[in-house]
Protein backbone atom coordinates (compact mmCIF):
# COMPACT_ATOMS: atom_id res chain seq x y z
CA UNK A 1 0.00 0.00 0.00
CA UNK A 2 2.89 2.39 0.58
CA UNK A 3 3.39 2.57 -3.20
CA UNK A 4 -0.24 3.35 -4.03
CA UNK A 5 -1.59 6.90 -3.94
CA UNK A 6 -3.63 7.50 -0.80
CA UNK A 7 -6.80 8.07 -2.84
CA UNK A 8 -6.46 4.52 -4.22
CA UNK A 9 -5.79 2.49 -1.08
CA UNK A 10 -8.20 4.44 1.11
CA UNK A 11 -11.13 4.54 -1.33
CA UNK A 12 -14.02 4.89 -0.53
CA UNK A 13 -12.98 6.27 2.87
CA UNK A 14 -12.61 9.98 2.28
CA UNK A 15 -10.07 10.98 4.92
CA UNK A 16 -10.48 12.32 8.44
CA UNK A 17 -12.32 15.26 9.94
CA UNK A 18 -12.21 16.14 13.64
CA UNK A 19 -10.23 12.93 14.25
CA UNK A 20 -13.04 10.81 12.77
CA UNK A 21 -12.89 8.89 9.53
CA UNK A 22 -15.23 10.14 6.82
CA UNK A 23 -17.21 7.02 5.85
CA UNK A 24 -18.34 5.94 2.40
CA UNK A 25 -21.63 7.54 1.29
CA UNK A 26 -24.63 6.01 3.06
CA UNK A 27 -26.91 6.43 0.06
CA UNK A 28 -26.69 7.00 -3.66
CA UNK A 29 -27.84 10.59 -3.10
CA UNK A 30 -24.93 11.21 -0.71
CA UNK A 31 -22.36 9.91 -3.21
CA UNK A 32 -20.44 13.02 -4.26
CA UNK A 33 -19.72 11.33 -7.60
CA UNK A 34 -23.40 10.86 -8.41
CA UNK A 35 -23.74 12.65 -11.73
CA UNK A 36 -27.27 11.58 -12.56
CA UNK A 37 -29.17 8.53 -13.82
CA UNK A 38 -26.64 7.63 -16.53
CA UNK A 39 -23.71 7.54 -14.09
CA UNK A 40 -25.03 7.36 -10.53
CA UNK A 41 -21.68 7.54 -8.78
CA UNK A 42 -18.75 5.30 -8.17
CA UNK A 43 -18.48 4.50 -4.46
CA UNK A 44 -22.12 3.57 -4.29
CA UNK A 45 -21.56 0.45 -6.39
CA UNK A 46 -19.23 -1.11 -3.80
CA UNK A 47 -20.79 -4.04 -1.90
CA UNK A 48 -20.29 -2.56 1.56
CA UNK A 49 -21.86 0.74 0.50
CA UNK A 50 -24.89 -0.33 -1.50
CA UNK A 51 -26.08 -2.96 0.96
CA UNK A 52 -25.71 -6.07 -1.21
CA UNK A 53 -23.62 -7.45 1.64
CA UNK A 54 -24.49 -6.63 5.21
CA UNK A 55 -21.00 -5.81 6.45
CA UNK A 56 -20.38 -2.62 8.46
CA UNK A 57 -17.96 -0.39 6.55
CA UNK A 58 -15.50 -0.21 9.48
CA UNK A 59 -15.24 -4.01 9.44
CA UNK A 60 -15.08 -4.21 5.62
CA UNK A 61 -12.25 -1.64 5.50
CA UNK A 62 -10.43 -2.83 8.62
CA UNK A 63 -7.05 -3.10 6.87
CA UNK A 64 -7.34 0.35 5.34
CA UNK A 65 -8.23 1.81 8.74
CA UNK A 66 -5.24 0.04 10.31
CA UNK A 67 -3.02 1.61 7.64
CA UNK A 68 -4.46 5.06 8.41
CA UNK A 69 -3.41 4.48 12.03
CA UNK A 70 0.04 3.19 11.04
CA UNK A 71 0.66 6.38 9.05
CA UNK A 72 -0.53 8.50 11.97
CA UNK A 73 -3.46 9.89 9.97
CA UNK A 74 -6.03 8.70 12.49
CA UNK A 75 -5.89 7.73 16.16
Amino acid sequence: WKYKPMACWSFPIRGCRNNKLIPPPASQEEDENNLGPNYPGYAWFLPCVNGSKVIPWKKYYKKEIEYYKLLGLWK
